[in-house]
């Protein structure tokens, strides 16, 4: 009975031991069947890719590496980008604050006032703050609140402006004569308009205090020079003898200077009554080809001498104009005088064209032309261009800007376009007649 139950224990614990076996067995026969099936999977995956799908990949990985170099490459550009536009930054802002000139920053589009250095702080007299409360035209900077409107759509407009008659006004009332530079640019998308402003009250004061001592000149010389130039004439005449020769080839040439000086005379009181107002024009119905043809009879022989074709197209029928005859004849003889004078080969060409609301007058030469660099100050008084060189005749510098403010206190334009080695044609347009 004993041997029995002993038998029965051992019976059971190696029941246990073998279904623990069997177990385990089980666990691992599962686990080969995963691995079984994790292997087909993979199988089948690496059918999907080609055969040099290794050498691919190395491909790939060195791709990699060079957009990785440009990346590092990249960033390190940008991070001296941004150490030289913070460099420019800094100077910019020294400059905006030791300049002598004034600066305001504008708001683009609605004119508000986002920035002033000090310069002008000072010589206008508000606080930062007031500036920056207000507009531009609220600030009470110009004289004319209108016409700072004004200005400030032509400085939407314009990416660069400049005026000298836009006067600004102090907090203390003191009128201030600036010129006014402005330049659009744009911040992040934002428009911004930058006026920098340069006091010139002492510029003007020295002009007019020049155009006095002119004038005053101009008036002094005037009869003195009548004096000497009759004077001339009776001896030329041999009213007061006879003459040899020689002695009238000098009094000749001293007559001719004399001439010349009064034409300066003449020119420098025209600059200076043009520029007070002192013109009033005396209008008339003028026939333009009857004038054109009798300025174009001055230079025929002066031409036909030179061997240059002198040319006139003016329009067959009457076109009749409202002008100051005596003014725009000087214009003309001023226009074809040069057009001679810098003209060595070819032809001057003077012609007439009616066109929609006005009268086209042109003055062309194949001369040598005028460099596009002196262009804009063309039409500026004592401005001289080469006039002394091969040998051509000097002038006074005047002519050029008479004839320009003549033609526009007729209310008419005039521009130049020239070539060198070509020649220049200058053109004025006068409104039709009324």
């Amino acid at each position: 009975m004993l041997l029995k139950g002993v038998l029965m224990k051992e019976n059971k614990r190696n029941k246990r031991k073998l279904l623990k076996e069997i177990g385990s067995l089980r666990k691992e026969i599962l686990g080969l069947e995963k691995l079984k099936a994790n292997l087909r999977y993979c199988e089948e995956e690496l059918k999907k890719y080609p055969d040099d799908f290794e050498e691919q990949m190395a491909t790939r990985t060195t791709a990699e590496r060079m957009i990785n170099k440009q990346l590092r490459h990249e960033i390190l550009q940008r991070k001296l980008l941004e150490r030289a536009l913070q460099v420019t930054a800094t100077r910019y802002q020294r400059l905006f604050e030791t300049t002598k000139e004034g600066v305001l920053i504008l708001d683009g589009d609605s004119g508000q006032i986002v920035d002033v250095n000090p310069a002008l702080i000072e010589r206008l007299g508000y606080t930062h703050e007031e500036f920056l409360k207000k507009k531009i035209w609220d600030i009470g900077v110009f004289k004319d609140i209108e016409a700072s409107k004004a200005v400030f759509l032509e400085l939407q407009t314009k990416k660069y402006v400049r005026y000298e008659n836009q006067p600004l006004v102090t907090k203390a009332g003191q009128l201030l004569e600036v010129e006014f530079i402005s330049n659009n640019y744009r911040i992040r998308d934002k428009k911004l308009i930058q006026c920098n402003i340069r006091d010139i009250s002492e510029r003007r004061r020295m002009d007019e205090l020049k155009d006095g001592i002119v004038r005053t000149v101009a008036h002094e010389l005037r009869s003195p020079l009548a004096i000497v130039k009759e004077g001339i004439s009776v001896i030329l005449e041999n009213l007061a003898g006879d003459l040899t020769e020689k002695q009238g080839e000098i009094l000749t040439l001293v007559d001719n200077t004399i001439d010349r000086l009064v034409r300066v005379t003449n020119n420098l009181l025209d600059v200076s009554r043009l520029e007070t107002g002192g013109i009033e024009l005396k209008k008339e119905f003028v026939d333009i080809a009857d004038l054109i043809k009798d300025a174009v009879v001055l230079f025929g022989a002066k031409a036909g001498k030179k061997g240059l074709a002198l040319k006139v197209r003016v329009p067959e029928e009457e076109q009749l104009i409202y002008v100051d005859k005596d003014k725009l004849f000087q214009v003309l003889t001023n226009l074809l005088g040069n057009a001679v004078k810098f003209t060595e080969k070819g032809s001057v060409e003077i012609a007439a064209e009616e066109k929609k609301d006005c009268l086209e007058i042109s003055i062309m030469d194949t001369g040598r032309g005028i460099n596009k660099d002196d262009l804009p100050l063309l039409f500026t008084k004592f401005k001289q261009f080469g006039v002394i060189l091969n040998g051509f005749e000097k002038g006074s510098g005047l002519g050029l800007a008479i004839s320009k403010d003549i033609i526009e206190l007729h209310k008419g334009r005039m521009r130049v376009e020239s070539e060198m080695g070509k020649g220049s044609r200058f053109v004025f347009t006068l409104p039709k007649a009324p």
